[in-house]
């Protein structure tokens, strides 16, 4: 096991290193400054952090008890213990260059050379309120690359209000390595960029993460740039391995007409990266942390690929899963409402479906299994408030039959509602019931009603659907007129007899394009649609989009700008 371990950690170093000369580690390179919290920092020594974030000089030659910083000038290695950065480089003439730097909570510049350092990890780390949380910035315009490695077994959440972490050469590659640590960018202004590796122009770009996770949250994105225009040339890479999991929900883009390529940095371990709201699978991967697949995302297992949840491990998808490869469950492997599972069958125990358990009145409801394998009976429990008493039960989705309290549990997800009323001695009320239907939910107010009693029907369609039909029949399966009140409710006057609401939904008509020499039944009609919809080409005019002109290379600047 320590043989093992050791290799691991060779292979991990030399996979941040790679790009590095041999003696990134040994010393500082020269002509290097680092400022943290604002502070100049040169020499070996410790710092403290308060809760405000503020960085104070520590006079004592042990560790302070918790909250501090150590730089290590020998190897360059900055120590991170459950520290708080929230004052970033202020502005100063007596500083050379530093105008690049201002603003960020740890920067780095060298104006004569490569820019390096490493940051290790230990318990949870905060940077906020600053301008940009880390900067790494090889400004010379001569032969000098800029890289940052963060590492170590503890946590960061950089938030800046431009970029939360940002590598940048001037004259050379630019790399971020993350190895085993939980690292979290986000920007809090309009620069969505969470993380930012910028090198020159016909250089190459690298983001390895071996183990532990990167996020760029909040809608943020990470984004390789080659040189400062909108366009530029390059290698982007990026590589995972060590069942790392990579994350930009804002997306993984670049100003290169160079593809990403995606890497293992092992030939028994890989990791997975979601660009946006699609996950991909790289190499064989098992999960180290739960994790769950969102209403509107994806995750595909390629063909050569492997996922494995292991036995203390829940993958909960909600979205779709799409299997090519291999996806094998010794632990929980649970499939959401809304969820979809396609492609190989899995490996290993079987799949659970969700439960889930809604009411309407004044009550309580459970279940006694929030998850189910196929055949599983899950028992309901309904308890009325006061002055309340159960009605019934409803299934809102799922081929299910409950019967004394209970059903068998299907392939699928289940939900069911609890409908509790009030306890009336007043005239008779009769039951009011809401058939099932598909791309959208009927609700009913009240759910039992006296006769001439008005009863409001609101209709909620799923999106990219709308309502096709609403009926309400009385018990002789007469149709009873219905009032639109507009927003999506309708009312209609309770006969003396049950009722049954009905509704059908179908999918909504797309909004009609303004350009007049664009057809819908056009063979380019929805290629033109998804670029206008979403802000990259308006067309040459208000009416006119010209599907038939060639694109120019302005015109392709103009949408890499809007990308960006």
């Amino acid at each position: 096991m320590i043989r093992k371990r050791l290799l691991s950690a060779c292979l991990a170093l030399a996979l941040c290193l790679g790009l590095l000369p041999v003696t990134a580690l040994a010393a500082v390179p020269s002509g290097q400054m680092l400022y943290v919290g604002g502070e100049q920092i040169s020499t070996t020594g410790y710092w403290t952090t308060d809760s405000e974030g503020n960085v104070t000089a520590y006079s004592g030659t042990e560790a302070p008890t918790d909250n501090y910083i150590h730089y290590d000038a020998q190897n360059n290695v900055l120590t991170l213990h459950n520290a708080t950065i929230k004052k970033g480089l202020e502005y100063s003439e007596n500083i050379e260059g530093g105008t690049y730097i201002f603003g960020s909570a740890i920067g780095v510049l060298n104006q004569n050379g490569a820019a390096e350092l490493t940051i290790t990890l230990e318990g949870t780390n905060t940077i906020a309120e600053v301008g940009k949380g880390i900067f790494v910035l090889a400004s010379s315009t001569s032969t000098g690359g800029a890289t940052l490695t963060i590492t170590g077994g503890g946590s960061l959440n950089a938030s800046a209000s431009q970029t939360g972490i940002w590598v940048q050469s001037n004259g050379n590659n630019a790399a971020l390595c993350v190895e085993n640590a939980e690292v979290t960018a986000s920007p809090d202004g309009a620069v969505k960029n969470g993380v930012l590796v910028q090198a020159k122009d016909g250089s190459d770009v690298s983001l390895t993460v071996n183990g532990g996770s990167l996020t760029a949250s909040v809608n943020a994105n990470i984004w390789f740039q080659f040189g400062s225009g909108v366009s530029g040339s390059g290698t982007p890479t990026v590589t995972v391995s060590n069942n790392a999991i990579v994350r930009a929900n804002g997306g993984i883009a670049n100003n290169s007409f160079s593809p990403i390529q995606y890497k293992t940095g092992s030939d028994s371990t890989g990791g997975i990266v979601f660009d946006g709201n699609t996950g991909t699978v790289y190499g064989a991967v098992t999960l180290q942390e739960d994790l769950t697949i969102e209403t509107g995302e994806s995750l595909n297992i390629p063909s050569g690929t492997s996922l494995t949840i292991p036995e203390d491990k829940t993958l909960t998808n909600s979205g779709t899963i799409a299997n090519n490869g291999t996806l094998t469950n010794n632990g929980t492997l649970t499939i959401g409402q809304g969820g979809a599972l396609t492609g190989n069958t899995v490996n290993g125990t079987p799949l659970t479906y969700a439960v889930t358990v809604h009411t309407q009145g004044s009550g309580t409801a459970s279940a006694s299994l929030a998850v189910a394998k196929e055949g599983d009976t899950v028992t309901l429990t309904a308890s009325p408030g006061s002055g309340s008493h159960f009605e019934r039960w409803e299934v809102v989705s799922g081929s299910v039959t409950i019967e004394n309290n209970a059903f068998i549990m299907p392939a699928q997800p289940v939900t069911v509602r609890a409908v509790f009323d009030r306890n009336s001695s007043g005239p008779t009320r009769y039951a009011i019931t809401t058939s099932d239907a598909e791309n959208g939910t009927v609700t009913v107010s009240p759910s039992r009603a006296a006769r001439g009693t008005t009863v409001t029907i609101t209709v909620t369609a799923d999106e990219g659907y709308e309502l096709d039909r609403l009926r309400v029949l009385d018990s002789r399966d007469g149709e009873i007129a219905l009032t639109d009140e507009g927003d999506g409710k309708y009312t209609f006057t309770m006969p003396a007899g049950r009722v049954t609401v009905a509704a059908s939904f179908v999918e909504s008509a797309p909004e009609p394009l303004p350009f007049g020499d664009v057809d819908d039944g056009d063979w380019f009609a929805d290629a033109v649609r998804f670029v206008y919809e979403n802000g990259m080409m308006n067309g040459v005019s208000e009416t006119d989009f010209a599907p038939h002109a060639t694109t120019s290379r302005s015109m392709i600047v103009t949408i890499l700008y809007r990308l960006e």
